[in-house]
């Protein structure tokens, strides 16, 4: 019996080819777009390839906000690959770094790209989700204070060697 051998790549922007410089090479493809929600969220901080620059989420009489990203998969991406956010709730400067395995049903649910999107409801959470072809997936969760903030996110491919 043989095993494929795999790798990790990792891929800081949907659409920004090599964004900071710290990209993998494993046949990226920057495509992907990022899409905002609601009401006062600033995503040019949150896709600027910065983690210590953040978006919040001035919800002015909005009941939440969402950014939504999508990527394209590399050719030789495989399941077991990753996403990392750093996400926080406001006022006590506590943030979380995650790294969640996209969810199975959301890596089928496209051969081709991977959705996403962070939720922040107001006074509640922010939830990381991923599509599975029919609904959103929380992979990640958050509580909130007042508003949510959310710093970045990248993916880390699983991609095979051979």
């Amino acid at each position: 019996m043989s095993r494929a051998l795999s790798a990790w790549c990792y891929q800081e922007s949907a659409n920004v080819s090599n964004q900071t410089g710290i990209d993998g090479s494993c046949s990226q493809i920057y495509n992907g777009t990022f899409a905002e929600g609601g009401n006062g969220l600033n995503n040019a901080k949150f896709k600027d390839g910065s983690w210590s620059t953040y978006s919040d989420c001035n919800f002015g009489g909005a009941n939440s906000c969402t950014q939504s990203i999508n990527y394209t998969k590399p050719t030789n991406a495989i399941y077991g690959t990753t996403m990392t956010s750093k996400i926080a709730y406001y006022g006590t400067g506590v943030y979380t770094a995650h790294e969640d395995l996209i969810p199975l049903a959301c890596w089928n649910a496209d051969s081709n790209k991977l959705l996403f999107k962070f939720l922040m409801n107001f006074d509640t959470y922010i939830h990381g989700q991923c599509y599975n072809g029919t609904a959103w997936v929380t992979f990640a969760t958050e509580g909130t204070y007042a508003t949510g903030r959310l710093w970045e996110e990248a993916i880390n491919w699983n991609v095979s060697a051979c």
